[in-house]
């Protein structure tokens, strides 16, 4: 069992050891991977992704083209990597000498003028416009149906250590693959807006005839909160006009005994000592013969021209204890001469 095990892995090391090199031309296998990208964009869920195209180009004049392939190129670490991309149908390899067509095509079309040469790219059906949806950089206008997603050459690439040429290759394979995952989540997310979108079309059918309704109960409600709403702004107005009213009596009260204080020599009079509920003290003078509402109707005026937020209020005397309810009754009729102190006691407090 063991021998079975290593022959298993001795075949899978050669697999992924093998040349991952297509033996198809260039041209044709560009056109085969359009043609996966066309049947992929036109049904994604029974056609997979193309695969990114590999290309390597070299010119047999350059010296050291074996030893760039025999030490780097087909490294072992970097033939796994590309082996394991072309089994999962992730990439596709083609390379060449611009000495044969295909590769003076290729040379032509990706414009290389420094060899080695290895590029990855994604091919595109020729479109009216170049795509612009993921962040590589575009080929030429010419040639907008090719997205380079790398690009090396010359004695940059010739130098480079199997290492990093593994992590360039790696890195742009898994950018191409966040891609894929990134459309394949857009599609999904547009297929389930679809069916959302069916499933609340169905659900507003059959809740059509409800909603009718509900549209005449939501009227029939509009109507008495109107109403309500109506009948609370005919109070409130009713309210600012009776506020209204009874201040123009104070003022006319007022106007009737005199606005003027009696002097503090006068007599007949009564220093009265008004104490508000905040503990604000207001002292003034009144004539004997003034009536308890001449002191209220001075309170309303005073409390409106300075901002006192008291409306309803009762007026008493704690000596002798006692509530002065009768309006009509004189200051001095009250006991209030020649001085008293009354506490304003606000009724909405």
């Amino acid at each position: 069992n063991d021998n079975d095990n290593d022959n298993d892995n001795d075949n899978g090391n050669h697999d992924l050891l093998q040349c991952p090199f297509v033996e198809s031309g260039y041209t044709t296998t560009i056109n085969s991977i359009a043609t996966q990208t066309t049947q992929h964009e036109s049904n994604p869920d029974t056609h997979p992704p193309p695969p990114l195209f590999l290309i390597y180009l070299h010119s047999p004049l350059h010296g050291k083209v074996h030893s760039f392939l025999s030490s780097t190129l087909c490294d072992h670490r970097m033939l796994s990597l590309i082996n394991q991309n072309v089994n999962s149908q992730i990439l596709t390899c083609w390379g060449g000498s611009i000495h044969t067509a295909d590769g003076a095509n290729a040379q032509n079309t990706l414009q290389v003028s420094s060899y080695p040469f290895l590029a990855l790219v994604r091919v595109q059906p020729t479109r009216g416009r170049a795509s612009s949806n993921t962040d590589t950089t575009s080929a030429t206008n010419t040639f907008k149906n090719l997205e380079l997603h790398l690009r090396m050459e010359g004695p940059a690439l010739q130098a480079i250590s199997p290492h990093t040429l593994h992590t360039h290759l790696s890195n742009a394979l898994q950018k191409y693959q966040y891609i894929l995952s990134e459309q394949a989540m857009t599609r999904l997310q547009r297929q389930q807006e679809i069916d959302l979108r069916e499933e609340q079309d169905r659900e507003y059918r059959e809740a059509l005839e409800a909603d009718q309704r509900r549209e005449r109960e939501r009227e029939e409600e509009r109507l008495r909160v109107e109403e309500e709403e109506q009948q609370r702004v005919d109070a409130i107005q009713h309210a600012e006009d009776v506020k209204v009213n009874r201040m123009q009596q104070a003022r006319e009260l007022l106007v009737m005994n005199g606005e003027e204080e009696p002097g503090k020599s006068e007599k007949g009079c009564a220093r009265i000592r008004l104490m508000l509920p905040s503990g604000q003290r207001i002292e003034r003078r009144f004539w004997g013969v003034d009536t308890v509402n001449v002191v209220r109707a001075f309170l309303m005026v005073y409390f409106e021209e300075n901002g006192v937020g008291i409306e309803n209020f009762q007026l008493n005397c704690n000596y002798p204890k006692k509530a002065l309810a009768d309006g009509d009754a004189t200051v001095e009729s009250e006991g209030l001469c020649p001085q008293a102190v009354i506490m304003v006691q606000d009724l909405d407090a």
